[in-house]
């Protein structure tokens, strides 16, 4: 089984010019030439809060081994190739740590390394995924599912248009949940405040999920933090991000989420991780490579009893259409998954709305 994991390793350099580059070309180098089974991509590289020293986020992917543990043997990896980057610098990387180089020896490198990685929030996309039942099943099965139920003549009529970057993009209010702040815990605050947003705009426009698909995305903001953004890339984002919108397709699959830094890593308050496209799904898996990612988070579902994932559940089944409304929210931490288990790093981010076809009839989840 394939996994991955993020983690962050703290480094003795001063952020410098070059320093980022020189930092991924060398740590990337160091990997590959200590863990060839495994592979690492280098996600970010900014200022610890604490000593101002370079931190890299990086995400280690590779078959999970029948036993062991992915994290430990994760955690050993990169380990081993910041202990061989560090004990044998290259003239370029020597010359960028914030220690004289006398002092950088390999028992000392271990203890580094060793300390200074720690796991962070991050996705197993394959972990606790609900999908359809199969297409093809026993005919008694088959007689037991219903049909696939043609939309409403009004939702035929009703053409979805692009994305209507002129609408209203309010900022979201505080709320407290918990005692979690809109912020939540750690993590990217900024992408946090957007993740626990709870209002209700006075309408949602109507859009295909193919125009939230073909929205672009631009490459300066990807895998950073949104307080290091540049004011383009940021520019770019803010023109749709933000719009009240809702979307109708199937489920081809979800999942609960494991504790993330936006619910300041509660064990009880998970969002719900939806797949959304915009055809009856006839191989779940590989069609999350063309959905929209839509969630359900808490706090929304404490206004909603009915919104248990038990009840979302049944709406798995390939077969029931569903509609959905919240707001447009890019989560700029998952560019690997996109072609994967994603259509896009743009999401419907949280539902507020949440309702189920019945017959000609839209119903709300709770009712439905």
């Amino acid at each position: 089984m394939r996994k991955g994991i993020h983690l962050q390793v703290k480094l003795p350099v001063a952020p410098t010019p070059g320093a980022e580059s020189t930092i991924v070309n060398e740590l990337q180098q160091a990997f590959s030439a200590t863990n060839p089974k495994l592979q690492l991509t280098v996600k970010d590289v900014a200022p610890d809060a604490k000593t101002g020293l370079l931190s890299v986020l990086a995400y280690i992917e590779g078959e999970q081994k029948a036993t062991g543990d992915f994290k430990t043997m994760a955690r050993g990896a990169l380990s081993k190739a910041v202990n061989h980057m560090t004990a044998q610098p290259s003239a370029e990387f020597a010359a960028l740590v914030a220690q004289p180089k006398k002092a950088v020896k390999r028992k000392a490198t271990r203890k580094l390394a060793a300390r200074s990685i720690a796991e962070v929030e991050h996705e197993d996309e394959d972990s606790g995924v609900v999908y359809p039942p199969p297409r093809f099943m026993p005919a008694a099965a088959v007689a037991a599912v219903p049909a696939p139920v043609a939309a409403p003549k009004a939702a035929k009529k009703a053409k979805a248009h692009a994305l209507p970057a002129d609408n209203p993009k309010p900022t979201p209010p505080a709320n407290t949940f918990h005692g979690c702040p809109l912020q939540g815990k750690g993590g990217d605050p900024a992408l946090n405040k957007r993740k626990n947003r709870i209002d209700k705009p006075k309408k949602f426009a109507a859009v295909a999920l193919a125009d939230i698909i073909g929205t672009k995305v631009p490459k300066s903001v990807v895998n950073k933090n949104r307080a290091r953004w540049p004011a383009e890339g940021a520019k770019q984002v803010a023109q749709v991000e933000g719009l009240a919108l809702q979307v109708e397709g199937w489920l081809t699959a979800g999942k609960v989420e494991t504790p993330e830094t936006c619910n300041c890593n509660s064990v009880n308050d998970l969002d719900y991780h939806l797949w959304l496209v915009d055809f009856p799904p006839t191989n779940p898996k590989a069609d999350r490579a063309k959905a929209v990612v839509c969630e359900v988070s808490p706090r929304v579902r404490a206004k909603h009893p009915g919104w248990s994932f038990d009840q979302i559940n049944h709406l798995i089944d390939g077969v029931t259409k569903v509609r959905l409304s919240g707001w447009l929210m890019l989560d700029q931490k998952h560019q690997t998954e996109v072609g994967k288990t994603r259509g896009t790093l743009w999401e419907i981010h949280p539902i507020i709305n949440f309702e189920v076809l019945k017959g000609q009839e839209w119903l709300p989840l709770d009712k439905a």
